[in-house]
């Protein structure tokens, strides 16, 4: 949106508004109104050059126009008589102060998705950074997990119940509706473009929530062709051994491999685009547990002697003598 004057600070009426997707080439028009307004709404997230021109006036243009999802972004335009064109290079269009909008929101790039440390690879891991959002939990019997699309975790914003807190991907509303603060989808990080969470003053359009607003956006194909491959392997090599754990005994199997890679591009140029992502998270691991066993003495009312250990792996189990030291096992 914006306001197209001239150069003496009059509205312009009916100019012509045309905003061209770079990545794609794909094209929007409007025309501003009797107060010199125009508006572009429903307008896909990209990188954007906008055009505005008028029959007796030079043309304008503002490049490198930067639009995110849940955003507003205001382009003025100071029209100038003349018959050449006039070209703006915009650098930067991030505003200090929103004042299109009354909401509050943070924004979760893609960049900030592959460069900042997480233990769980999943865009819920860094939510809990933005003002209002505590960490992400994983709730009941650890229903959340790491890069497991089927399974999200608990997010709560300023305090509110984690069932008004919505989810929506791609425009489509990912809210599980069995188990409202769960959400039926988490895509991978390599797919994700950017993330934007409203955590207060939310509009008309956020709809369904009373907490936070969690905006998925997905990558998508352009007319040049782009990817990435990744492989992340986490062992044991490094960890230490469980606690309890008898000395003399390896420590418990654990590997996992977690790995994928995205790739998009065109079909048909300006027209029909491609984007898919795989991640695959391969995980071996045995689980050690220690219990403790009274000797049948110890029923009869003697308590002298120690107990036994039993060692439990995944397959096996192992009892060990504290006297002897010696292993047998059933």
């Amino acid at each position: 949106m914006g306001t197209v004057t001239d150069a003496s600070g009059a509205v312009v009426p009916d100019a012509k508004v045309e905003a061209t997707q770079t990545e794609t080439n794909e094209k929007r028009t409007a025309a501003s109104n009797h107060g010199g307004v125009y508006i572009l709404s429903t307008v896909p997230a990209g990188t954007y050059v906008v055009s505005i021109s008028k029959s007796g006036f030079d043309v304008f243009e503002a490049r490198g126009i930067n639009l995110t999802i849940n955003t507003t972004v205001r382009v003025d335009a100071k029209l100038t008589v003349g018959g050449q064109s006039l070209t703006i290079n915009v650098l930067s269009n991030a505003a200090e102060l929103q004042t299109d909008r009354a909401d509050v929101h943070g924004v979760v790039s893609s960049d900030d998705l592959q460069q900042l440390p997480q233990p769980t690879r999943t865009y819920e891991g860094l939510i809990g950074l933005l003002p209002g959002v505590t960490p992400p939990n994983p709730g009941f019997a650890g229903a959340g997990g790491t890069n497991n699309p089927a399974r999200s975790m608990i997010i709560n914003v300023n305090g509110t119940s984690a069932s008004g807190t919505n989810v929506s991907i791609d425009g489509v509303s990912a809210t599980n509706i069995w188990v409202q603060f769960y959400s039926t989808a988490v895509p991978s990080t390599e797919a994700i473009a950017t993330v934007n969470v409203v955590t207060a003053s939310s509009s008309a359009d956020q709809g369904v929530m009373n907490g936070g607003g969690i905006r998925v956006q997905l990558k998508s194909g352009t007319n040049s062709f782009h990817g990435s491959a990744f492989w992340y392997n986490e062992n044991n090599a490094i960890k230490a051994k469980p606690y309890f754990q008898p000395a003399g005994t390896k420590k418990p199997k654990y590997t996992d491999n977690d790995a994928g890679g995205t790739l998009g591009g065109r079909i048909i140029k300006d027209k029909l685009f491609f984007f898919g992502s795989y991640e695959g998270d391969f995980l071996r691991e045995a689980r050690t547990v220690s219990r403790r066993f009274p000797f049948p003495s110890i029923t009869t009312g003697i308590t002298r002697g120690c107990p036994m250990t039993a060692l439990t792996t995944s397959n096996s189990a192992r009892f060990i003598s504290c006297r002897s030291g010696k292993i047998s096992d059933i």
